[in-house]
């Protein structure tokens, strides 16, 4: 059977939600930590986000949301709040951390809710739209040359 968008975009999100549960133990960790350390947690969390969320967000609106319609106005007001909090997270990073990271954390958290939730509605809503369209990885292959060429550069 062919592999189509839709398993695209699931491949995608467990992809995403492994570095969720990743990053959820890094902000554990985080009011236990030394400020030298917990500014590179947080900044490396960012980082995470940016090549993994924000370049995939990307990708489905390029690729994807053409080939659902209306539905994906509301997708991309989404991906437009999760840019804008994983900007308001670089700015906490960024800041001096003098306290145990809370205000980081705390926004963190309210994130990783909106990713949940917006992972969950493109599987149950775009992945239907998108199952009987097959692929040639077109996506998944455009996301881990975007991840990789993100790796390379300083």
């Amino acid at each position: 059977m062919a592999h189509t968008q839709a398993d695209n975009l699931s491949d995608r999100h467990d992809e995403v939600r492994e570095q969720l549960e990743l990053m959820d133990s890094w902000l554990e960790r985080l009011p236990h930590e030394g400020d030298g350390e917990r500014r590179s947690v947080m900044v490396h969390i960012v980082e995470v986000l940016q090549r993994y969320v924000l370049v995939d967000a990307e990708l489905e609106e390029k690729h994807l949301f053409p080939l659902v319609g209306p539905m994906a106005e509301v997708l991309t007001s989404e991906h437009r709040f999760i840019a804008r909090w994983v900007k308001e997270l670089a700015g906490l990073a960024h800041d001096e951390p003098t306290t145990d990271g809370i205000a980081f954390r705390r926004a963190a958290y309210r994130l990783f809710g909106l990713l949940e939730a917006h992972m969950h509605c493109e599987e149950t809503v775009v992945a239907p739209a998108l199952s009987a369209k097959p692929s040639a990885h077109v996506l998944a292959v455009a996301a881990a040359d975007a991840r990789r060429s993100q790796r390379r550069s300083p």
